[in-house]
């Protein structure tokens, strides 16, 4: 199985297509095909789910990448590869870059271990889950151009948390999409002179 792409980058005239070219079972498909995977292998797929906040932020946000979360039925050793992982999907034309991928496992004590993009002989045990992310796209133009209703939507849609949506693109909204018009232009205009 392989899943080293997740979320393309931000097109000209509109935002980066999410989850795209995984290729899973030999064939390509956006997401993970659970039932037939679960029947080849001795895993239960625990979600497969857009990695919210992983698009890179821009005028036109980059695609959103994967999280995946699969429960070892049984030990397992793993090899994995993975690309845009090391560095970022860069942005451009001040866009910034995309949530970097990873390769990660949860113990059932809660703690976690972090993979490199391409490591063999990965031990895993019987309820220990294994998580993939996917990385998002890079952003294109500076996100602090990007129409507020669009961060809103992306608020409501789970694309984007309210918090991201602040931090990155200056927009104040709450978890329903109501924008805060007057902290918003202020919370931009303070982070346009600082940059």
């Amino acid at each position: 199985m392989a899943m080293d792409f997740g979320g393309l980058g931000a097109r000209s005239t509109c935002d980066g297509p999410d989850a795209t070219g995984a290729f899973v079972l030999g064939g390509r498909g956006a997401v993970l095909q659970v039932e037939p995977f679960e029947a080849q292998y001795p895993v239960m797929i625990e979600h497969v789910r857009a990695r919210i906040d992983s698009g890179g932020p821009g005028e036109h946000r980059g695609g959103l990448g994967i999280d995946t979360a699969m429960r070892m039925l049984s030990d397992a050793e793993l090899v994995v590869r993975g690309d845009r992982m090391a560095l970022a999907p860069t942005g451009r034309k001040g866009g910034d870059p995309g949530g970097r991928g990873y390769w990660r496992s949860r113990h059932p004590d809660g703690t976690t271990d972090e993979f490199a993009h391409r490591q063999s002989h990965i031990r895993l045990a019987r309820d220990d889950v294994f998580m993939i992310g996917t990385s998002g796209g890079g952003g294109l133009g500076s996100a602090l151009d990007r129409d507020p209703a669009s961060v809103a939507r992306d608020v409501v849609e789970g694309r984007v948390s309210s918090a991201h949506a602040r931090e990155a693109y200056g927009v104040v909204v709450d978890g329903e999409g109501a924008i805060d018009g007057e902290a918003t232009l202020q919370l931009r205009e303070q982070m346009r002179k600082s940059r």
